[in-house]
């Protein structure tokens, strides 16, 4: 049968780290739910990572490392599959040295999203200036942040399944250039729910102590 082979358009972000883990999202067409399907990056296409198609127009793989290769060098991405079916067109990423995210608080936040999120890590402005003002929080799409220094940004979760895991990156908002990515890992939980308080009632000049039993497992600043 035949097969229409992959096209690439464009990749975000346009940076990866040179030391792996950047979620890479591979816009194009004709892209197959194949399960050998992988990203190949570089020229010969020795390094290869597993893809998550998400739709015919849309892929998901994480860059490998390549710590031999010099800020700023440029890593051609197709997609290939174990026939050997490479994409007709190919897009390309820059490899930086950047700086680190280093932490993320809350570490846990709601499935349902809208969290304030402090997103710490080491000069932001030097890296990425004014335009270090998005939050990305793993595969799902960039959300607008707030700038507050050069150590910190702030940005509202989005929502996303409960259950897993997701590593925070800052990006540009304007461009999607990658700005800083590292350890800032969020934990998507079920959201708290009230199960019962004690005492049920009380005098209404107030001054009962109060005990709370919630389910759910969501990380609160105690201040």
């Amino acid at each position: 049968a035949f097969e229409v082979p992959a096209v690439v358009f464009s990749v975000t972000p346009r940076a990866a780290a040179r030391g792996g883990g950047t979620v890479v999202r591979v816009s194009g067409a004709h892209i197959p739910r194949d399960a050998a399907r992988v990203c190949a990056f570089g020229d010969d296409g020795d390094a290869h990572a597993d893809v998550i198609a998400v739709s015919s127009a849309l892929a998901l793989c994480e860059s490998p490392a390549a710590a031999e290769l010099s800020a700023g060098a440029a890593l051609r991405i197709s997609l290939d599959d174990s026939r050997g079916a490479w994409s007709e067109t190919a897009a390309t990423v820059a490899r930086i040295d950047r700086p680190v995210v280093y932490a993320s608080f809350p570490r846990r936040v709601a499935e349902a999203g809208g969290a304030l999120l402090e997103v710490h890590g080491a000069s932001f402005a030097r890296a990425g200036g004014d335009d270090a003002d998005a939050c990305v929080f793993g595969a799902v799409r960039p959300v607008v942040g707030r700038a507050v220094g050069d150590e910190l940004v702030e940005c509202v979760s989005p929502a996303a399944a409960a259950g897993a895991g997701r590593f925070v990156s800052v990006t540009s908002c304007e461009d999607d250039r990658l700005v800083a990515d590292g350890n800032g890992l969020v934990d998507v939980v079920v959201a708290p729910t009230l199960a019962a308080a004690f005492p049920t009632r009380g005098p209404a000049a107030g001054g009962v102590r109060l005990v709370v039993v919630v389910d759910g497992d969501v990380e609160t600043d105690a201040g």
